[in-house]
């Protein structure tokens, strides 16, 4: 298994590789969930708005970006946009898709509820 120089080394470097890693995820989270609360306002007055057609989009936007998984809609935002001249730095552009994503989960979730 693991012998006792590896573990030393595992143990050593423990916190060398958790601080950064939070010092980053956490202002991740919770940039993300902030602008995911955002968009969760407007889509959920989109949603009960009597105009059909914002309703269709905002079911549009619901169902695209649930029928993508998370890593695809990463790869579009680091790789495909930069092709067609939007560059975005990888921090706000990682805070964007999960914003997006969550809120497209939420927004699903929601809107079954309200159908029954």
């Amino acid at each position: 298994m693991i012998n006792g120089r590896l573990a030393e080394i595992l143990i050593d470097s423990f916190w060398e590789i958790l601080i950064p890693g939070l010092t980053m995820t956490i202002p991740l989270t919770i940039l993300a969930f902030s602008l995911a609360m955002v968009i969760a306002v407007v889509t959920a007055m989109v949603q009960f708005a009597e105009i059909k057609i914002l309703r269709k989009v905002a079911r549009f936007y619901i169902w695209v970006i649930r029928g993508t998984p998370l890593l695809v809609q990463l790869f579009v935002v680091f790789y495909g946009l930069p092709n067609i001249g939007i560059l975005i730095e990888p921090f706000p552009a990682a805070v964007l898709v999960f914003s997006i994503n969550e809120r497209a989960s939420g927004c699903r979730r929601e809107d079954r509820s309200a159908d029954r």
